[in-house]
């Protein structure tokens, strides 16, 4: 009797309230939303400042590479510090500094702008810092279902963010997306300084600038590491290429003149990933696997931005509609290859210092991709998503090309 009395496994402790991590959860909505608002008003910053599109691809390319820095540093260092402190004081500035990026564009002093972008990434880098938080203070039994919630709530965020960032541009000008990402970066700062509980883990000063030493630990992850972090590179420039040049495209070629529909068409987009991540995603898994998953989520991407180039020829709304399901389509089923491969091919002790490496290609991607693509824009906006398409065609051959020892 005293045995069936018995739980099957002893229940594991919140080394916080488990209040915080819900207001944790928002912070990382609120974070999110501040960066996928801005998105629907880049044709207008384009034509108010009259400028080419290699210097429109500025906007994004400047931010990311202060970001480069930034998810380096600040993630290690929250390690001695602590994640909420370094959290906190991270949404705190960053809110400042979109208000300043907003001031500029309303005061038309576009090279400010550029350089409060930069800035602005040097202390933007903390997205890591969320699933520390949570790897932190959630039991290893209930991480998994915490961590699918953290990534519901960047999806959300996507959701929301293009729509309100269009309906802030139609409504206050170019300045409205960067005030009201200014507004949802300070109430986020606000929940992490009234709700949410400091993380109990530290590490010593000593042991965090050891840790930022280069060592000989990259040597020892096997080649399919390596590889890996090439298809995630790919997949990056293909991403970018959607989320920056597809308002663009929008704009010139389809007649969306308004930055609210331009906001409509991505917050579509978005919703339709919700529903492959929901209803697709795990049926395709079981039947195909990891690695087939991948590859035909890489396909569906590389369909999505071709079907978005062949339309910028005739501006139909058919290519329009398939090219944004095939590329959402993607997007839901891809993703998550890239850190379930770099989790598996090495230990458990690598696997923050691979993925933090991980990031930092990703961040490289982003800020060269808006740069190069821009030049091919100005030739063709199909040249401009062929080259996207062709990123992802290198993740598929990749992806199949290695799949056998992918798969062990």
């Amino acid at each position: 009797r005293a045995q069936e009395q018995e739980p099957p496994e002893e229940k594991e402790k919140m080394q916080v309230k488990e209040g915080s991590i819900y207001a944790l959860l928002l912070v990382s909505c609120f974070s999110l939303l501040g960066f996928t608002m801005p998105s629907p008003a880049l044709p207008e910053i384009r034509n108010r400042f009259v400028m080419p599109n290699w210097e429109t691809g500025l906007v994004a390319s400047s931010m990311s590479l202060g970001m480069l820095a930034a998810v380096w540093y600040w993630p290690t260092r929250s390690d001695a510090w602590g994640r909420i402190k370094v959290l906190k004081w991270s949404m705190f500035v960053t809110a400042l500094l979109f208000f300043v990026q907003a001031w500029f564009l309303h005061t038309e002093w576009f090279r400010g702008f550029l350089f409060m972008r930069l800035v602005t990434g040097c202390f933007a880098g903390c997205n890591p810092i969320f699933k520390a938080y949570l790897a932190d203070v959630v039991p290893a039994s209930r991480l998994a279902r915490f961590m699918v919630w953290r990534e519901a709530s960047a999806t959300f965020a996507f959701i929301v963010g293009p729509f309100l960032g269009g309906q802030m541009t139609a409504r206050f000008g170019i300045a409205g997306p960067f005030l009201a990402t200014f507004v949802a970066h300070l109430l986020g700062a606000g929940i992490c300084w009234t709700c949410v509980e400091e993380s109990p883990v530290r590490t010593s000063d000593v042991e965090v600038k050891d840790s930022m030493q280069p060592d000989d630990s990259a040597k020892k992850w096997p080649l399919r590491v390596n590889q890996v972090f090439v298809m995630s590179f790919f997949y990056v420039v293909s991403q970018t290429c959607f989320s920056f040049f597809t308002p663009l495209l929008l704009h010139d070629k389809f007649g969306f003149k308004e930055a609210g529909t331009i906001g409509v068409f991505l917050t579509s987009v978005a919703g339709f990933v919700l529903f492959c991540q929901l209803f697709l995603y795990k049926a395709l898994f079981r039947w195909l696997g990891l690695v087939w998953t991948g590859a035909l989520g890489a396909l569906g991407i590389l369909l999505g931005l071709l079907f978005m180039g062949l339309g910028s020829f005739q501006g139909g709304p058919l290519q329009l509609m398939i090219g944004g399901a095939c590329y959402a389509f993607g997007s839901a089923t891809l993703p998550t290859t890239v850190p379930t491969l770099l989790a598996k091919f090495v230990s458990k002790e690598q696997r923050g210092k691979v993925l933090g490496r991980d990031s930092l290609i990703n961040n490289v991607g982003r800020v060269v991709t808006p740069l190069c693509l821009a030049f091919l824009y100005d030739t063709s906006p199909f040249l401009c998503f062929g080259a996207g398409s062709c990123a992802s065609l290198v993740v598929v051959f990749i992806l199949l090309k290695n799949r056998t020892e992918m798969e062990k």
